[in-house]
């Protein structure tokens, strides 16, 4: 993939017509791992809710939910169904698949309404994830934007009056890192002071704004180390930071190596499941 790692979306697995019912099917966003992800999950029978910027959003049939790991959402069986929450779901990795993903639910909301033509759409990408059918990323990231494209044909705007405005700085979070972002500058962005905007992330996403934006950082900074060939310095501007010598402080308190280190350690690890590719294969066998 080379240096285009950052314009790929990723598509490890999905799963077509799960049933779920019961207090037990709950997720907590919020407590899923390090990796970053989104998730589209798709209602066919029966009901579910998610849990978003403070607010319920019902999840009925026709119509599917985003969710952006890690974030302060949940989504769960509601406790007053009584029938089988019957759906499909697939999940989305990489840069690109944040700040598409992330635009459309800002544009209209974390539950959007499929056309049948963007439900077969869905249909066909989890099958050819479940069958490792693609030939190459490039395929991969071009069935993923075709189906990207047929929701946004779709989707209905809300009234930027009544979007949510956690959701939106959010959004410009995930979507500007590369830029030398000031907190100050994105509560202005949603019409906040910096302390009432810093103490509602906090309320929220349980991490501070300037946290939170380095959390994305160290992601994307480790991504690029473990799967491009760029030099230290190119990989700390590419994932926003100041220098190489900022990004390998804050890299070295989060993963305890160097990011030469970091490197040299996946590298050698090729061909090997590693604590990503576990936690992917453990994810789809308890989801």
């Amino acid at each position: 993939m080379g240096n285009e790692v950052e314009d790929l979306i990723l598509v490890p697995f999905g799963i077509s017509m799960e049933k779920q019912g019961g207090p037990r099917y709950s997720w907590d966003n919020q407590a899923r791992g390090d990796d970053f992800f989104v998730i589209f999950q798709y209602t066919y029978r029966g009901r579910g809710t998610i849990e978003f910027g403070g607010k319920a959003y019902d999840v009925p049939p026709g119509h599917a939910f985003i969710a952006m790991i890690p974030e302060a959402s949940r989504y769960y069986y509601p406790p007053e169904e009584k029938g089988e929450w019957v759906f499909s779901w697939i999940n989305f990795y990489g840069d690109l698949a944040f700040r598409l993903w992330g635009g459309l639910r800002e544009r209209g909301g974390p539950v959007v309404a499929l056309a049948p033509a963007a439900v077969r759409l869905l249909e066909a990408l989890i099958a050819r994830a479940r069958s490792r059918a693609w030939r190459d990323p490039y395929e991969v990231s071009g069935d993923a934007y075709r189906f990207y494209l047929e929701v946004l044909r779709h989707v209905r705007p809300v009234q930027r009056k009544t979007a949510e405005p956690l959701a939106r700085a959010i959004a410009h979070l995930r979507n500007h890192y590369q830029t030398p972002l000031r907190i100050k500058e994105v509560a202005a962005l949603v019409e906040m002071s910096r302390e009432h905007f810093t103490r509602l992330f906090f309320k929220q996403m349980g991490v501070s704004p300037a946290l939170f934006l380095r959390q994305i950082r160290l992601e994307m900074a480790a991504r690029l180390l473990r799967t491009t060939e760029l030099p230290v310095a190119e990989v700390a501007f590419r994932s926003g930071f100041a220098s190489a010598t900022q990004m390998g402080v804050f890299f070295k308190r989060r993963n305890r190596l160097s990011p030469t280190l970091y490197r040299r350690r996946n590298r050698s690890e090729a061909g090997k499941p590693g604590p990503k590719q576990k936690r992917l294969a453990s994810a789809k066998a308890i989801r």
